[in-house]
This record gives C-alpha cells, structure tokens and sequence, in this order.
C-alpha cells in the first residue's frame, strides 16, 4: 500500500546519506504493487528518468509530461507526494495547484531542471491557461513576456511536471506531448 511504502521511503537515510539494502529491497518489493502494473510501472518509469531529462534533451530527446487522472480516492496525489517525491530526496513534498497564476506556473517550471514539480487537481474546464505551459515546456522550454519598457523577460520552462486530477488532458495537441496513465482505486 502507498502508506506502507510511504513509511519505508520516509525512513531516515544512514549517516552517509545512504538507503540500506533493508530498505531498498523493501521499496523494490512494494513499489509495482501500487497499483496495476500497465498504470504503475510508467509511472515509475518516468520520475526514474526525470534526474536525466538535461541529457535527454541535450540527445535530442524531448521529455513528455506526466498525467495521472483517476477516480477520487485512486492515489494519484498521495503516491506522488509520499513515494515518488521522498525517493528522488525531497524531503519537503509538495504539490501546486494546476489553476495557480502565471507568475507562480512560471517560476516554479524554471526553478530545476531534473527535479520534478508535481501539480495537483487538474480539471479540464479550467486548463487552458496550463496547457499552454504543457505545450511550451516540451516545445521550446520557456514563455518569453513583453515588458513596459520594451524588452523581454525569458522564464525557462525546464522543470520535468507532473499533472494529477480526476480529468485527463484532453488538448489533441498536449495529448502528443504527455504520457497519460489512468490510477484505479
């Protein structure tokens, strides 16, 4: 269950800033059993290779967005927050809300480029404003914006994100930029 791996993820690590082999063979065991394998394991996949999305990228290959959508109660939020998180080293989880400003949207996608931002209740009818950075940050990772004096201010869009919420993104032109996986409760 997502508490019982959440509690083995949030141990402390040793003096060397290490997980034992306990606690590794522990999260090996747990994690596929989170949920259905065709949902669990591209999720797994994907926070396992968001550290290299600067190589990635830097080999010409773009880094999709990830989209957890399910039912209430499915998991969505609480696995990020309280497995993929901690074991990627986020001691702080956190996760944003998909219809924040632009300001925050923009500051946030620029503040890493191998950490993932995890944003939550993504609702379609409100997301026109969010797809927008889904579509920049995979084409051209940043949102030049106009000044009053005339220049422009560059926000990189680097940050790897995820996106969770009960709708699944629907944008014909996002879907191509998004791996979708559905949680089941």
């Amino acid at each position: 269950s997502v508490g019982s791996l959440g509690t083995v993820v949030g141990e402390d690590r040793n003096s060397r800033g290490t997980v034992s082999d306990e606690h590794t063979q522990a999260i090996s065991a747990l994690l596929p059993q989170l949920n259905a394998p065709s949902t669990i394991w591209p999720v797994i996949g994907w926070y396992m290779a968001a550290p290299f999305k600067p190589e990635l990228e830097r080999l010409g290959v773009r880094f999709p967005i990830l989209n957890v959508f399910g039912t209430k109660g499915s998991g969505k939020t609480t696995t990020v927050l309280r497995v993929f998180q901690p074991l990627l080293c986020n001691k702080e989880p956190k996760s944003y809300d998909a219809n924040t400003t632009r300001f925050v949207s923009l500051a946030l996608l620029g503040s890493s480029n191998a950490f993932p931002i995890a944003f939550s209740e993504f609702r379609q009818g409100t997301a026109e404003r969010f797809l927008r950075y889904v579509l920049l940050s995979y084409d051209t990772g940043s949102d030049p914006r106009g000044r009053a004096d005339q220049t422009t201010q560059d926000y990189p869009l680097t940050a790897p994100f995820s996106a969770d919420g009960e709708d699944q993104i629907a944008d014909p032109a996002a879907k191509e930029r998004i791996l979708a996986v559905q949680f089941h409760p």
